[in-house]
């Protein structure tokens, strides 16, 4: 039971990465090498690290809580390769996303917050999270060139992070009764908006139509996915890593199609 519910899950993601390893090494050597393509391989070999770390130290130690080590910084590169990513692709920003990048990293700090709270690590947590808005601040720019990210969107959006937020923080200050339920809540709220984007990312990338909107979508995803994993536990995370890994399959087509166009 334990093989199905800790490894299965990562030996699949593993799987997937290096199937994506091999289909970028094939890209390259037919289309050339794009400042794109070079930062999300390095962004897929941080991953495949990051997970081979957790299965071998599993292993070798079963049921011990991981030390500050090598995933967390596979955890910052996957952030700074991924951003780097999308910065090569980005237009000149002005006014119009500031108030996205400010929303960015409020969201940012605010699961900074929850994040030292559930572990009490506060030097990782706070250095995952610097990288992780840096992360989620190029996600909502490129969001906002392609127009991805439009008004109503951004309302709801802001809405939804703000009840999971809500949720999860208040569940250190109601009675242990009720935090199954607030939990329920805000996994419903993120499992909902996961699928929500890789619907939008599976029609942006069969639609023909920009490349660079099955880019947004498909990037958006991910860094829910991102926030959706370290807000998860028991069958929950096993149900924000199949989302995960679904969406890097979806960045890989996106990054694909861009750049073979």
């Amino acid at each position: 039971m334990r093989l199905l519910n800790d490894y299965v899950p990562t030996l699949i993601q593993i799987l997937v990465l290096v199937y994506i390893l091999i289909r970028l090494y094939r890209m390259t050597v037919r289309t050339g090498r794009t400042v794109s393509v070079i930062f999300f391989s390095f962004a897929i070999v941080s991953s495949l690290l990051s997970d081979l770390y957790w299965v071998v130290f599993d292993l070798l130690h079963p049921m011990t809580r991981m030390p500050f080590a090598a995933n967390e910084i596979a955890e910052w590169a996957i952030f700074l390769s991924l951003g780097a990513t999308l910065a090569g692709l980005e237009g000149v920003f002005g006014a119009p996303a500031r108030a996205d990048m400010i929303g960015a990293i409020l969201f940012t700090a605010a699961n900074v917050a929850l994040w030292i709270a559930w572990s009490g690590e506060w030097l990782q947590d706070i250095l995952t999270g610097i990288l992780y808005a840096y992360y989620l601040i190029h996600v909502v720019r490129h969001m906002r060139q392609t127009g991805m990210l439009s008004g109503m969107g951004r309302i709801v959006t802001g809405l939804t992070c703000l009840l999971i937020l809500a949720a999860n923080a208040a569940t250190f200050a109601v009675p242990k009764r009720y935090t199954g339920m607030l939990d329920l809540a805000a996994y419903v709220l993120l499992i909902l908006t996961a699928l929500y984007l890789a619907v939008r990312s599976v029609i942006a990338l069969t639609g023909g139509g920009d490349p660079q909107s099955a880019i947004s979508l498909a990037f958006a995803a991910n860094a829910w996915n991102f926030a959706f994993l370290y807000m998860s536990s028991g069958i929950f995370y096993n149900v924000a890593m199949g989302f995960f890994t679904f969406s890097v399959l979806l960045m890989y087509a996106a990054i694909r199609r861009e750049a073979t166009v």
